[in-house]
């Protein structure tokens, strides 16, 4: 755990001897350190079937919310846990904006099964966080798919590699832009920084939403660009793709 990480965490503690804990969503109480009560942790909207088997559109969905034309062949099979709806928004939003990093903990918990339903067939993988450029990293406090990365990765007994894909470009939020303007937004997004830790490896690659599936693709593009057998991407959140109106209205990565 990093300084930062610590002095926040003792500073939490601290605060709940004062203060009961409260969930971040209703404001109820909660027991121990957890950030969610059970309710609105089954609150939830789960992604259980597939309209695609690729992209992992969700089933029931439009024909729009597949997004395979937009993945590079480089990426295989993307998959989301939960609908970007409802609580599982408002969790997003308290881990992505809110400085409440501890919630990686309850978030990797319920991406775990669906990480392992990709992992039980793949040997010699490893786990990477889509990376923050660090002048938005700096500014957040942390990285928060490293730290879903790192959980899952001891939850699987998988290495997570750190310091192996970096973002050179500390490119404008994909939220934004329109569809045409992200593709070119993350052009060159992205290098390798140490060949060695994925040269001949299958890599899940991790993020907290996707949506166009545009970010995923260029790290996978640049991962098996520098010898990756093979990327498999999986998100906490999946939010259904909108055609924008007057190229303004996609939202996420």
């Amino acid at each position: 755990m990093r300084a930062g990480e610590y002095l926040s965490e003792l500073y939490n503690g601290m605060l709940n001897v004062i203060y009961p804990p409260l969930c971040l969503i209703c404001e109820s109480d909660i027991d121990g350190p957890r950030l969610l009560c059970a309710h609105c942790l089954t609150g939830v909207e789960r992604i259980s079937g597939f309209h695609c088997d690729r992209c992992g559109a969700p089933a029931g969905a439009t024909k729009d919310s597949c997004i395979c034309h937009h993945l590079p062949d480089d990426l295989g099979v993307v998959r989301s846990s939960v609908q970007y709806s409802g609580a599982a928004r408002e969790i997003v939003h308290f881990f992505k904006f809110g400085g409440y990093w501890g919630l990686a903990t309850p978030i990797a918990e319920m991406m775990e099964e669906d990480v392992r339903s990709l992992a039980k067939e793949e040997d010699d993988s490893v786990v990477i966080g889509v990376p923050l450029h660090r002048i938005r990293q700096r500014e957040r406090g942390y990285d928060q798919a490293r730290l879903l990365a790192r959980d899952l990765s001891a939850r699987l007994g998988l290495d997570c590699i750190e310091d192996a894909l970096k973002r050179c470009k500390n490119s404008k939020p994909q939220a934004q832009l329109s569809l045409k303007e992200r593709v070119g937004n993350m052009s060159g997004a992205f290098k390798i920084t140490n060949f060695s830790k994925i040269r001949g490896k299958t890599i899940f690659l991790v993020d907290d939403v996707i949506t166009t599936g545009i970010t995923l693709g260029s790290c996978a593009t640049a991962l098996i660009g520098a010898g990756a057998e093979r990327v498999l991407a999986i998100s906490f959140a999946r939010r259904m793709l909108i055609e924008p109106v007057e190229g303004r209205s996609i939202h996420g990565d």
